[in-house]
């Protein structure tokens, strides 16, 4: 590529090229806001915000904190008097089950109606529910699911997760007491952290406002060359299109004019 040649033709151009230079730089900049009133003066607002989450942890166990207790008994055991003794509580793994299903559970279209008031989600709003993985990528889950709240600003991300959490613990309660749920063999949601403090969840897009910029200069590149051999071939077509100026070659002058001195010197010898 000839360096020179292109910096020519943009340079012959430059006008074109600094209007599509302008052009291309508001196009990028309307690509990513648009104007609106505020306050009776208008200014530019991004179309697409910055969206933040914030968390909240819920510990899936039941009463008398199982978790602080070193030993206790998971199946039935028979005494002595053939009395049965029931377990007073449950395979810590049904814990772990429990948290996967409730994920589930949280992320279904009934837990969004009651949290967002309709089955469709507002705009900018979301939120997430998966259990927490084991520590030390060993694989597996704990009994903790981690419920992701998604919103516009960080308040909203947190009051979000709040609102979840607060909405499905009230949910499995309800539930429980409805189906006659003994208190001592109730499941129980512990909120154990969060509302989390808030980080960003995805950054503003700015793929849209590059392409258009991109886009309209090198469409202006291309105006410029088209314009540069648009010139150039009126430049060919006004040069065949010119008369031909014949001129004589120089043995021809210089015989004409020794013929033509030769005859006037005749001429002066005549008496």
């Amino acid at each position: 590529m000839d360096l020179g040649l292109f910096a020519g033709v943009l340079w012959r151009s430059r006008f074109l090229v600094l209007v599509g230079l302008l052009a291309a730089c508001a196009g990028a900049v309307f690509a990513l806001a648009r104007v609106e009133v505020v306050h009776g003066h208008p200014r530019l607002v991004y179309r697409s915000p910055v969206l933040y989450q914030s968390n909240v942890q819920l510990l899936v166990t039941q009463p008398g904190f199982p978790d602080g207790r070193s030993v206790f008994d998971t199946s039935p055991t028979t005494l002595p008097s053939g009395h049965v003794n029931l377990p007073k509580f449950a395979d810590p793994s049904r814990f772990t089950g429990l948290a996967l299903v409730y994920s589930q559970l949280i992320m279904g279209n009934v837990s969004q109606q009651r949290v967002f008031g309709t089955v469709k989600k507002p705009r900018n709003e979301a939120f997430l529910a998966s259990p927490l993985p084991s520590p030390g990528g060993i694989g597996g889950f704990l009994p903790i699911i981690q419920i992701t709240g998604i919103a516009a600003s960080p308040l909203k991300a947190m009051a979000l997760a709040d609102r979840v959490a607060t909405s499905f613990t009230s949910y499995l309660v309800q539930r429980q007491k409805g189906t006659g749920v003994a208190q001592s063999d109730r499941v129980i949601l512990d909120r154990i952290a969060g509302p989390l403090k808030p980080a960003v969840y995805a950054p503003r897009k700015k793929l849209r406002g590059i392409s258009v910029f991109v886009v309209l200069l090198m469409l202006t590149i291309a105006a410029a060359f088209i314009r540069e051999n648009i010139r150039n071939r009126r430049a060919v077509v006004a040069e065949e299109s010119a008369p031909a100026v014949e001129l004589p070659l120089i043995g021809q002058a210089q015989r004409s004019g020794s013929s033509s001195s030769t005859h006037g010197t005749a001429l002066a010898h005549e008496p």
